[in-house]
């Protein structure tokens, strides 16, 4: 796959339209926002030095929603005295495409004492899934590509 360029710094008009839950906490938009901070090209070597909450939006495009949800990886406790913490963003397109990436960012103790202990982050996996299709495996860069094809 080619090297992707940076996206125009002047680009608002064809970006994702976010949803932010108003019940979402302060802790979660404090992950939440670790993630947005994360250089992309950290995550997917063929990105541009661009933040995820810059890149994303606009590589999904103007005719998508975007969410970004905090949980516990998904996976299987591995300590017991941790708990890891991720952020994933959610990319649903008009065609009912969807796009999800989801981002590995710190842990935090099990228990209530103590706060996040935030890690470099990383990509822990990326996928899309077309309307009554498979769940297909895909570099995060995919992104722009599978946007402008479903838009």
């Amino acid at each position: 796959m080619p090297t992707a360029s940076p996206l125009p710094e002047n680009s608002s008009a064809g970006t994702a339209f976010e949803v932010v839950p108003k019940d979402r906490s302060a802790q979660e938009t404090d992950i939440i926002d670790h993630a947005k901070n994360a250089p992309v090209s950290m995550l997917d070597s063929s990105l541009p030095h661009q933040s995820a909450g810059y890149w994303i939006p606009r590589a999904a495009g103007a005719y998508s929603r975007l969410r970004w949800d905090v949980n516990d990886c998904r996976t299987p406790r591995r300590h017991v005295d941790s708990i890891p913490v991720c952020a994933q963003a959610n990319i649903e397109f008009t065609s009912g495409t969807k796009f999800e990436a989801l981002l590995l960012l710190g842990s935090r103790p099990t228990g209530s004492a103590g706060g996040i202990k935030y890690v470099q982050p990383s990509l822990l996996w990326a996928y899309y899934r077309k309307p009554r299709g498979a769940v297909v495996p895909a570099p995060l860069g995919l992104l722009q590509r599978l946007s402008q094809e479903v838009n």
